[in-house]
């Protein structure tokens, strides 16, 4: 497990000689830096984003919402409205408009519970991609590595992680640079 991550950029130039360098850091910030930190935060999930998306995570057919919500039960509480709005919205049918909404609010609620030991503010990166025929979303966190394709649903902690099992057409887990990658689809 690793704790520095390094991103090596390379950029465009029209020179025949290019030089110099340039060095970004992110880091923890204090309440008066939080929005700063919150810009440089998206911008770094956006120039990484590639690594941690499948292939089929950028179609341009598909109708697309990213939400990122830090680890606060106000916040996973707050999910289901947002995503049935844009269930509304994309013209996605009742029943799975209720599946998704539940199924993700789960997963962010279990993320939230039990995934972070350490205290601080960690982020819960959501993408849902609908399509005509399939809705796909991704959960992205750091918190602790937790696979759900391996828990026991009998568990008491895990009885959503059963039922979205019997929901999902397909999920799929990876664990890459500290972070959890649930991929469903319904």
């Amino acid at each position: 497990k690793a704790d520095l991550f390094i991103s090596i950029h390379i950029n465009a130039t029209t020179r025949n000689s290019p030089n110099g360098f340039s060095v970004h850091i992110l880091g923890q910030s204090s309440n008066k830096n939080r929005d700063l930190f919150a810009y440089n935060m998206d911008v770094c999930k956006r120039e990484n984003s590639v690594m941690m998306l499948e292939e089929d995570f950028t179609p341009s057919e598909a109708k697309v919402l990213d939400l990122t919500l830090s680890n606060d039960m106000d916040k996973v509480m707050q999910l289901s409205q947002k995503i049935s709005l844009f269930c509304a919205e994309a013209s996605v049918d009742e029943r799975r408009s209720q599946i998704l909404s539940l199924t993700i609010e789960e997963m962010a609620g279990n993320i939230v519970r039990f995934g972070y030991t350490k205290q601080g503010v960690h982020n819960i990166d959501i993408r849902i991609m609908i399509f005509p025929d399939r809705i796909i979303f991704r959960v992205r966190d750091d918190g602790q590595e937790f696979n759900p394709l391996q828990c026991d649903t009998e568990d008491e902690r895990s009885l959503g992680i059963g039922m979205i099992r019997k929901l999902a057409k397909e999920i799929r887990y990876s664990r890459a640079i500290g972070m959890n990658n649930l991929t469903v689809i319904i």
